[in-house]
């Protein structure tokens, strides 16, 4: 037997359903019958809907949240590149959602204690990290990432702190994590935020005719040689080295950062040139490391065999023995 919260959702598909069958029925120019049936239905789930939610905690703006979730886009509301979620229900259980609040300071949480004033959550990107070896991991980032979050602190900035600028990670293995980026509000904000952003669209939207090609341009070159730098700086665990983590970006951006091809080759002639430095760095760390081992050895040989490993040299040897 189903719970009511089951119950709750399965009304909220339904309503789903009708609703696209609806929009369907009108972009085919149905008749008038067929329309007036659908909306005659429509309003009917929605009735159920209502009577229900109150039951399990639930208002008028939540209602509203839900089914805008269900539809995974904005059309309706002219924004459809965006689509808005629910926060706590965005990646697995386990995400932790971070947000900086009022006063500035950096908020963490997991997502069964997510507050009413960050419910909602629309994304603006995402990264993705791999090879969880160490606590820091790498991170692929999209070449339009800054822009984008330029983007969200403009919008939170339009809408005077009452949206925050949330990050929400998740671990889906031990060798890969997937962070999305975006703002979150209360529910009930979300037609005025939605107001906000058709204003603003042009300084809002992440659709990319949006963006300055410049802008995007000099922002990936930044963003490549700072990955390039941490991969170079950092000591790379036991099952990894620098060359393979070059080639790994290389290949990300390669075939899923989607770059015009001419900065594209401009990437690839970065990336080519910071592997050789990683193959000739890492050669030098291992000629390091072989002769500090040799070292080691003979500190440890001589601990252990003091008189042989002192005896006179072979020439004071053949002087001896002629006098």
């Amino acid at each position: 037997m189903e719970s009511l919260e089951q119950t709750y959702y399965s009304l909220i598909d339904h309503y789903r359903s009708v609703w696209n069958e609806a929009r369907k029925a009108d972009r085919n120019r149905e008749s008038g019958l067929v329309m007036n049936y659908l909306d005659r239905e429509r309003d009917q789930i929605h009735d159920k809907i209502r009577q229900l939610a109150p039951q399990i905690g639930k208002t008028e703006a939540d209602i509203a949240l839900d089914i805008l979730e269900s539809e995974r886009e904005l059309s309706k509301y002219q924004l459809p590149e965006f689509k808005v979620l629910r926060t706590n229900r965005v990646l697995e259980k386990k995400a932790e959602i971070s947000y900086k609040d009022l006063n500035g300071n950096k908020i963490y949480i997991f997502q069964k204690e997510t507050p009413k004033e960050i419910a909602a959550f629309i994304p603006f990107g995402q990264q993705e990290f791999w090879h969880l070896f160490d606590e820091e991991g790498y991170t692929l980032r999209q070449p339009d990432e800054k822009e984008r979050r330029r983007r969200i602190a403009r919008l939170v900035e339009l809408m005077k702190g009452q949206v925050f600028a949330v990050e929400i990670f998740s671990s889906e293995t031990f060798h890969r994590a997937t962070t999305l980026f975006g703002v979150a509000c209360s529910p009930d904000l979300l037609e005025k935020l939605f107001t906000v952003m058709r204003e603003h669209r042009q300084e809002i939207s992440i659709e990319r005719r949006f963006f300055n090609a410049d802008i995007v341009r000099d922002d990936f070159k930044e963003m490549l040689q700072e990955d390039i730098n941490y991969i170079m700086s950092r000591k790379p665990s036991q099952q990894e080295t620098k060359v393979y983590l070059i080639d790994r970006l290389a290949d990300f951006i390669k075939n899923d950062s989607k770059l015009p091809a001419d900065i594209l080759a401009e990437a690839q002639t970065t990336l080519l040139e910071a592997r050789r430095c990683a193959v000739r760095q890492e050669h030098e760390e291992k000629m390091e490391n072989e002769g500090e081992k040799s070292v080691r050895d003979l500190d440890e040989a001589e601990k252990k065999f003091p008189h042989e490993t002192n005896l006179p040299k072979k020439e004071s040897f053949r002087r001896r023995n002629l006098l």
